[in-house]
């Protein structure tokens, strides 16, 4: 049994964590739903701006793009009026799940392991962590039979700063399009000021 193996073995018997017990506290009368009230408008608040971020970085993504075919560039600056923007692009992404890889493959061909790596996040459990003689037996005990007893693992692909700068130059747009679905850049942050 290879590493890889024993890696998904383990990954697969993770289990979820256990919720947490609520204890009741009192407050004075008007204060819970005085926050709420401010809440729920901030929560407004927040949902129509990042709705109108969205449309903004949706106006100009094809703009974007279209220079990346050039050059990697990780921000641009928009201005109209005496207002200025800079839109930031990172080389970040959601986690994608190593049961993707075989559909990207197909999509970005012999490019993959360019683009792409294999990450594997291992942790030690909280229950062995805090038990000395656990700890212990893990130092001197650690192998294929007991390795999913010790650790949780969480396997994921991580694209490449190369895949970030190259994609669009490199992959034709209907490719790009359908690795948007399993390859989500982390949303560009924009920031605002005037002239």
């Amino acid at each position: 049994m290879g590493v890889n193996d024993i890696l998904k073995k383990a990954a697969a018997s993770k289990k979820p964590k256990a919720s947490t017990d609520m204890i009741e506290i009192p407050v004075a009368p008007g204060l819970l739903t005085s926050h709420k009230i401010k809440y729920d408008a901030a929560k407004a608040a927040k949902a129509d701006l990042e709705l109108s971020e969205e449309e903004l970085l949706n106006a100009i993504k094809p703009h974007y793009v279209e220079s990346l075919k050039g050059r990697y560039v990780n921000s641009a600056r928009l201005s109209e009026d005496n207002i200025e923007a800079t839109v930031s692009w990172k080389d970040a992404y959601s986690k994608i799940p190593t049961e993707n890889a075989d559909e990207i493959k197909g999509l970005v061909g012999d490019k993959f392991n360019d683009y792409f790596r294999e990450v594997n996040e291992i942790v030690v459990k909280e229950e062995v962590a805090g038990n000395e003689k656990l700890l212990e037996e893990l130092i001197t005990a650690v192998g294929p039979d007991t390795f999913s007893k010790y650790f949780d693992v969480d396997q994921k692909l991580v694209p490449t700063t190369r895949f970030t700068q190259e994609r669009y130059r490199e992959l034709a747009p209907e490719v790009n399009t359908q690795l948007d679905v399993n390859v989500r850049q982390y949303k560009a942050s924009v920031r605002m000021k005037n002239k």
